[in-house]
């Protein structure tokens, strides 16, 4: 995980939306081929109500990390 992902989660625990998807979508532009940037981004969506988006970065988790957290976060 990069420092920007784990910022991301600090601010989403804290309440801060926003601060928290700026941050999930910083770590995106450095590295957008981890399944579990793609999970918080989907977290990020779904607490927006943005549930087109949400589905879209499940899939892409699920898809690109079959044998780690984000896959089995996927499917749930």
């Amino acid at each position: 995980f990069d420092t920007l992902h784990l910022l991301g989660w600090s601010y989403l625990l804290s309440g801060d939306v926003e601060a928290a998807k700026a941050a999930f979508q910083a770590s995106y532009d450095v590295d957008n081929t981890r399944g579990e940037v793609h999970t918080a981004l989907a977290v990020v969506y779904a607490v927006q109500g943005n549930e087109a988006l949400a589905e879209k970065h499940w899939g892409l988790a699920n898809m690109l990390d079959e044998s780690g957290f984000s896959h089995e976060l996927a499917t749930v």
